[in-house]
C-alpha cells in the first residue's frame, strides 16, 4: 500500500491510497477486504491523531515552541538539515 497526499488548501489534504496484491501460483488475487478493513481503521486513527494536533495553528495567537521531550529525534532532525541548509 502506498499514500499520495495532496494539499487543497490550508487545513484540507487529499488522500489516495494504492493497493498492490501478489497473485498466487495459479493466478488468482487474494481478497484485498482484510487489509483493506485493518488499514482503513489505522488509517482514519493516524488522521484524527495528526488532526488533533494541528488544531489551532492557523490562528493568529499561534506561536511555535519547543519540541516535546519525547520528539527529540525529531528535533535532532529539524536541527541537521537547519545545519545543512546553513552550511549550503
Amino acid at each position: 500500500m502506498t499514500h499520495r497526499l495532496v494539499p487543497l488548501a490550508p487545513g484540507r489534504t487529499w488522500v489516495e491510497c494504492t493497493w498492490s496484491f501478489q497473485s498466487g501460483p495459479d493466478g488468482s488475487v487474494p481478497d484485498p477486504a482484510y487489509a483493506v478493513d485493518f488499514w482503513d481503521l489505522t488509517n482514519r486513527q493516524d488522521w484524527a491523531a495528526c488532526e488533533s494536533v494541528q488544531r489551532g495553528l492557523a490562528s493568529p495567537h499561534f506561536r511555535p515552541g519547543p519540541f516535546a521531550p519525547n520528539e527529540d529525534a525529531v528535533a535532532r532532525l529539524v536541527r541537521t538539515l537547519s545545519d545543512w541548509y546553513v552550511a549550503g
